[in-house]
């Protein structure tokens, strides 16, 4: 029954991934991968930190599209909460 409801449960790109992942994390290939990712997270991780260490908060658009101009030039307020 497990075997039969984790095939038919898992599509062919989860499968792919969980060998993929496997395969990855075997002896022979965690120096070559794991760890070298472990170092990136590492890196974006403390970059992080000394954003935030230096300001309170960060502000970024919450739109990835600049606005038109008729929304811009438009009378709506914007309130902050």
């Amino acid at each position: 029954m497990y075997v039969n409801s984790r095939s038919e449960g898992f599509g062919d790109e989860v499968k792919r991934r969980i060998m993929l992942g496997t395969y990855v994390l075997s002896a022979g290939y965690y120096d070559a991968y794991y760890r070298k990712a472990q170092k990136v997270r590492r890196l974006i991780m403390n970059d992080f930190e000394n954003a935030f260490g230096k300001v309170d908060f960060i502000i970024s658009p919450l739109l990835p599209i600049q606005l038109s101009g008729s929304v811009r030039k438009s009378k709506i307020r914007f309130q902050c909460i």
